[in-house]
Order: C-alpha cells, then sequence, then structure tokens
C-alpha cells in the first residue's frame, strides 16, 4: 500500500503537469484568437480605404488617384494595421498603393488587380509584391484590398500568383 506522502506527492506532480499543459494549451488558443481578431479589425481599415478610393472615383468623374498623394488625395487619416497601432510603431500608414494601376482608368480596372496592400512603405507609399508586409500577421500573411472591393489575407507564398499588372 502507498504511504500517504507518497499519494501526496503524485497528486502534487500530476496537479503541477496538468497546469503547465492548460497554460500551453490556453496560450496558443489565445495567440490564434488574438491573430484572428487583428486581422479581422486590419481589414475594417482596408475596407475604410476602399470605400474612400471609391467616392473619390466617383466623385472625380470615375478618375483614378494620382499614385504619388494616394493617401493626402484621399483624405485618410493615419490608416494603420490594428497591430501597427498597438505596437506604437512611428509609421503613418500600413498601406501603400500599387504603382501598376495608373495604367488604367477607373472604367479599365480589371476585378482581380491588387489596388492596396500591407506594406511599411509610410505615407503615400507606392510599390509591388516586392514590397508587400507580412510582420504584421505572424510572417504568414498580408492584407490585400483587390479592385473590386474584396479583401483577404493572402499568404506569403501566393502573393506572387496575384494580379499585380
Amino acid at each position: 500500500m502507498l504511504h500517504k506522502k507518497t499519494v501526496l506527492l503524485l497528486t502534487i506532480f500530476v496537479l503541477v503537469g496538468l497546469t503547465i499543459l492548460f497554460k500551453f494549451t490556453f496560450d496558443a488558443v489565445g495567440d490564434w484568437v488574438y491573430q484572428d481578431k487583428m486581422k479581422d479589425a486590419c481589414e475594417v481599415e482596408m475596407r475604410r480605404i476602399y470605400s474612400r478610393f471609391i467616392r473619390y472615383a466617383i466623385t472625380n468623374k470615375l478618375d483614378l488617384p494620382q499614385t504619388l498623394n494616394w493617401c493626402d488625395t484621399l483624405d485618410l487619416d493615419e490608416p494603420l494595421c490594428p497591430v501597427d497601432y498597438f505596437a506604437h510603431k512611428e509609421i503613418q500608414c500600413s498601406y501603400a498603393i500599387n504603382k501598376n494601376i495608373e495604367k488604367y482608368s477607373f472604367k479599365d480596372l480589371p476585378d482581380s488587380i491588387v489596388l492596396f496592400f500591407e506594406s511599411d512603405l509610410g505615407w503615400n507609399g507606392v510599390g509591388d509584391r516586392y514590397n508587400v508586409n507580412y510582420s504584421n500577421h505572424d510572417d504568414v500573411s498580408a492584407g490585400i484590398i483587390f479592385a473590386n472591393g474584396s479583401i483577404a489575407h493572402i499568404k506569403k507564398e501566393t502573393v506572387e500568383n496575384l494580379r499585380w499588372e
């Protein structure tokens, strides 16, 4: 028969082991939920950018904003991904405009072309697939706004397959 002290020690070891297991499990689930909520909040900010883009086009006879001063033209107030905002990064804008949209008129923009994307180019950032910033979402994905208004977080390995021109 087991001694009372042995049973007590075994019980303590089991409880400590379970506590450690639960802590790691809940931390992993908590990180996943946090990242998921940050992506949702990022998409809200991207919808705001897209709605300003559409409003500009409608009120300016279907002209596109010039890429060199798009943040100013769309009258955006610090368009930041929430991850950048909560990290207190010293940037004014978490997104950039696709430099290749200058080739198109509003009516001719292909629905599937990338319009805006997460980037660390700063205010009025202009770039392409080589300027996509994945760091806000665990270096796995980045927020992309397409010309048809759809918004998605695209995995790093598939960004090159998107329509950039």
